[in-house]
């Protein structure tokens, strides 16, 4: 048979943060989802409740503002939802390495046994998380998750007209740009651009709000885990993997 390959897209919550958000039992979890008919029905059926009323459900700052993008999810009904494909336990050959958090969109992205993959890599059968450093479409921009920097919290509230900027809310990269030069009078881009805003901790790539009703329905979350840190731990990833 061989060794194959596998990439995956989508948010990755590595082996060592996983005590952070997630119940003890989450394998245990995981795996009445991937046998029990019941269970994954269950999963649907809330995945369905949480994104129709995501505004009431989330804590996020801009819930009601991200409504829109569970529009084409709700109505796209050539969506598999079956759990076991969103929510995966990440192993190479028999090590595990976290759990990958995927929508449906991901799940079609994602090769196995691709010849192009396979050559690329050289032979060497070797677990890679490549974090990318900024959002996947469809999602932009930045999570602010707080900052003891005046001058970023200067000049977030100059565009959001709020005299508390909450972590949470989502920035966009063009201010991001503009950020960066009033901190370092100059310019950045492509991969020093993500490179420095990372360097700031105050932001994170955005994720999309979907992937956090996913993971909550699943039911894999601790119970005081909310949206905001949720999205703020994962990471949007490619994984690479062996089996």
């Amino acid at each position: 048979m061989g060794i194959r390959i596998s990439k995956d897209i989508g948010y990755y919550l590595p082996k060592k943060m996983v005590k952070a958000i997630l119940k003890k039992d989450y394998r245990d979890i995981l795996e009445e989802l991937d046998y029990e008919d019941d269970k994954k029905a269950t999963f649907k059926e809330e995945v369905m409740r949480m994104m129709k009323n995501h505004s009431k459900l989330s804590d996020a700052p801009d819930a009601e503002k991200e409504s829109h993008m569970f529009f084409y999810a709700i109505h796209n009904q050539e969506y598999n939802w079956d759990p076991t494909d969103l929510v995966r336990q990440v192993f190479n050959c028999d090590n595990e390495h976290g759990v990958l958090f995927r929508t449906p969109e991901f799940v079609k992205k994602s090769r196995h046994d691709d010849d192009i993959d396979y050559y690329e890599e050289d032979g060497i059968i070797k677990f890679k998380a490549r974090l990318l450093n900024r959002p996947i479409y469809p999602c932009s921009g930045f999570i602010f998750k707080g900052s003891e920097d005046q001058r970023i919290i200067d000049y977030l509230k100059r565009f959001e007209e709020k005299k508390e900027i909450k972590p949470g809310v989502v920035v966009e990269g063009n201010l991001l740009n503009t950020l960066l030069y009033v901190l370092h009078q100059k310019t950045f881009d492509g991969a020093s651009f993500y490179k420095e805003l990372r360097k700031t901790q105050a932001f994170h790539p955005n994720v999309e709000p979907l992937a956090w009703v996913i993971a909550k329905a699943s039911g894999v979350l601790l119970d005081s885990v909310n949206e905001v840190q949720f999205r703020t731990t994962v990471d949007p990833a490619i994984i690479t993997t062996w089996g």
